[in-house]
């Protein structure tokens, strides 16, 4: 019964919040207790719950595992956490984020985990659903395209908070995909100058868990900023920033 499968699934979701919250008070030296309570005052976080979405089961708690994980000093183990964010990948960009920016670093250890890790999961992929089905779900995504240059899929734009996409949005529709090729290269651009920025933080002597953590921040909020498809309940991603 579709019911019970949405009550399991958010049973789970919230299992998994719940598990997040405990990680980052393990690394904040917060109450659980508290941590729990007050991200459900978070309205992305309740609206994700409502609507099912994968924000909290695979996005969220990938994300914090391997952010404990790293902050532990186990660097490889981080990285093939994080390559599970390929499920969500809204979630996948601040997460390759640091781990690049520990590459410039002279640190490799959590990209070369997050490169095997995603290896292994296209292989996995590939092999059980076949590799004619996985190219038509990735040729699937064009649909979402749709909504921009088309008009033709139905989100509420209020929905949408990235701004390259809301900026698409204020043009007419003859005009959007002229538009794309800018804003994407505005959101790259982005991305290159925080990691510029993150690679500073080497020569002003701070310490290695400082430096993954401002890295990890500057990743999450340059996810919500610059990526084109992301939704509201996703800002979920920005929960282990507050902390």
């Amino acid at each position: 019964d579709p019911n019970i499968a949405l009550f399991l699934w958010q049973t789970l979701s919230v299992l998994a919040l719940g598990l997040s919250c405990f990680l980052l008070s393990r690394l904040t030296a917060g109450k659980t207790s508290e941590a729990f309570f007050l991200s459900f005052l978070y309205a992305p976080v309740f609206l994700t719950l409502w609507a099912g979405q994968l924000g909290l089961g695979l996005g969220l708690l990938p994300l914090c595992i391997g952010y404990f994980l790293l902050l532990r000093d186990r660097p490889l183990a981080a990285g093939l956490v994080w390559s599970l964010l390929l499920l969500k990948p809204q979630y996948f960009f601040a997460a390759a984020f640091v781990g690049l920016a520990c590459a410039v670093r002279g640190r490799y250890r959590t990209l070369v985990g997050m490169s095997f890790g995603v290896i292994a999961l296209v292989s996995l992929t590939i092999a059980v659903f076949s590799p004619s089905i996985t190219l038509q779900w990735l040729l699937s995504h064009r649909v979402s395209d749709a909504y921009f240059f088309a008009g033709l899929q139905g989100i509420p734009s209020h929905l949408v908070t990235g701004l390259p996409a809301n900026l698409m949005i204020l043009l007419p529709l003859d005009e959007r995909r002229a538009a794309k090729l800018p804003l994407y290269v505005a959101g790259a651009a982005a991305w290159l100058v925080g990691l510029w920025f993150c690679n500073k933080f080497k020569s002003d002597q701070l310490h290695q868990s400082a430096q993954i953590s401002l890295t990890f921040v500057i990743g999450l909020i340059l996810s919500t900023l610059t990526l084109p498809h992301l939704l509201y309940y996703d800002l979920c991603v920005l929960l282990p920033a507050g902390f």
